[in-house]
């Protein structure tokens, strides 16, 4: 029983004719060459705010306060699995003493 192809299930993918690879070149050759000669308005205002900002970084407080939250949920997750851990060793070791 032969096997159908995945390209042969549905609408076949439409190939570019060569015009449309010509053309579709030539664009990304002006739209390059453009580039080259302009800066973006993203690179001017970037590099405004960098000649204006002081090199001194300083965290914001809404980032400390993200960070400790994140420490917190972990720390709790940690404690709650140490536990569970504790929990099943110590039951592990009754039950042996009791079985043996």
């Amino acid at each position: 029983m032969p096997v159908a192809c995945y390209c042969q299930l549905g609408m076949a993918k439409k190939r570019k004719t060569k015009k449309q690879k010509i053309s579709t070149k030539a664009k990304r050759k002006i739209a390059v060459s453009n580039k080259l000669f302009e800066p973006s308005q993203e690179a001017i205002s970037i590099s405004e705010t960098l000649s204006k900002t002081p090199k001194k970084v300083s965290k914001e407080n809404g980032d400390n306060k993200a960070s400790s939250s994140e420490y917190k949920l972990i720390k709790k997750d940690l404690l709650r699995s140490l536990l569970i851990t504790a929990g099943i060793i110590s039951l592990e070791i009754v039950l042996y003493l009791k079985l043996r």
